[in-house]
C-alpha cells in the first residue's frame, strides 16, 4: 500500500535516479488494473508510475498483484473484539493472492532473463466473496468469524479507527468500489505457469497463519 501522499512523484524520481545511475532494469510492484486513466487512485498513480518507466529506457518487468491475503491482518482488532470482520464488498468476488506468490514471481523477474518489457498480472487460484472468506477463516481457525457488510461510509470510520491516513482510507474504499462490481475477480494463471507451483488458497494461508488467527480471535494482543 503507499505509504504516503507523494508516492507517484517520489517512485518518477527514484526511476530517474536509478537511470542517471547506470541502473538499467526495473521490477516493479505494481497494481492489478493499473492505468493512467483509472478512476481510482491507487491503480491510477501505479499506471502513471509504470509509463514513466516505460519512457525510461530502461528495461522493466511489471507485477501486477490482486488483493494480498496478508491484507486481512488489518482485521485482527475487530476480530479480536467481536469475532467479525467489516468491509463494502458486497457480493463482488477476488482473486486475492498471497504475497509470497507474488515473492516468487519477483525473484524470478529479477534473476532470470526473458522477462524484458512483459507484465504480469498475479491472482491467486480461486475468486472468493468476503463471506465465503469469512467462513474458511472459521473452519480453519475452529472459531466463529463473520463477514459484515457496512456501508463505505461505516467502512472509512472504521479504517481511521484503525489508524489509517485520511488519503489511504479513501483510496482504500476506492478499491472496495471495484470489488463490488465485480471487477476484481478475475483470475489469471500466472503462478502456476511461471514458477511451476500452484499458487496458495486462502485455507491454506489460513492454515499457515492459525495460531495468529487463533490469537486474534481469542481476543490475544
Amino acid at each position: 500500500m503507499p505509504s504516503s501522499t507523494q508516492v507517484e512523484a517520489r517512485q518518477c524520481s527514484f526511476v530517474d535516479a536509478a537511470r542517471q545511475s547506470g541502473v538499467r532494469r526495473i521490477v516493479k510492484l505494481s497494481q492489478f488494473g493499473a492505468d493512467p486513466e483509472a478512476r481510482e487512485r491507487f491503480p491510477r498513480y501505479h499506471g502513471v508510475v509504470e509509463e514513466h518507466i516505460r519512457n525510461s529506457g530502461m528495461y522493466y518487468t511489471f507485477l501486477r498483484p490482486n488483493l494480498f491475503m496478508q491484507s486481512f491482518f488489518n482485521f485482527r482488532p475487530t476480530i479480536a473484539m467481536q469475532g467479525v470482520f467489516y468491509a463494502c464488498a458486497g457480493t463482488g468476488r477476488v482473486s486475492i493472492v498471497d504475497a509470497r506468490d507474488i515473492a516468487s514471481m519477483a525473484v524470478l523477474a529479477l534473476t532470470e532473463p526473458g522477462h524484458e518489457g512483459k507484465t504480469y498480472e498475479i491472482t491467486g487460484p480461486e475468486a472468493l466473496t468476503h463471506t465465503e472468506m469469512a467462513e474458511i477463516l472459521s473452519e480453519e481457525t475452529g472459531t466463529n468469524v463473520k463477514y459484515v457488510e457496512i456501508s463505505p461510509e461505516s467502512m472509512r470510520h472504521v479504517l481511521l479507527d484503525l489508524g489509517m491516513p485520511v488519503w489511504q482510507a479513501d483510496g482504500v474504499l476506492e478499491d472496495y468500489e471495484t470489488y463490488r462490481r465485480g471487477e476484481g475477480s478475475r483470475i489469471t494463471t500466472t503462478v502456476e505457469d511461471m514458477t511451476g507451483i500452484y499458487p496458495m488458497t486462502f485455507e491454506e494461508f489460513t492454515r499457515d497463519y492459525v495460531e495468529d488467527f487463533r490469537r486474534t480471535a481469542a481476543g490475544a494482543a
